[in-house]
């Protein structure tokens, strides 16, 4: 159990940051859900679409390969 200290941050214990493959500064994602407040590791989707299946990085930006289809049929 973790508590909410004067400026209402929460410690996340080492154990299921681990678990949870979470490293110091790695953005975090927060959804509401009825009751319960969820946390989860941010992980980026493509900058066209959004799409979080089958990204590539390319130059800090990830694209899904729909999107780099999409662009190389575009330049034929």
């Amino acid at each position: 159990m973790s508590k909410f200290d004067v400026q209402g941050r929460i410690v996340i214990p080492k154990s299921l940051r681990v678990l949870k493959n979470i490293e110091v500064h790695d953005p975090i994602e927060i959804f509401v859900d009825e009751e319960s407040v969820i946390l989860r590791k941010y992980i980026p989707g493509c900058i066209f679409c959004s799409n979080m299946l089958l990204l590539r990085l390319f130059k800090e930006s990830y694209i899904c390969e729909n999107c780099i289809q999409e662009i190389a049929n575009s330049c034929k």
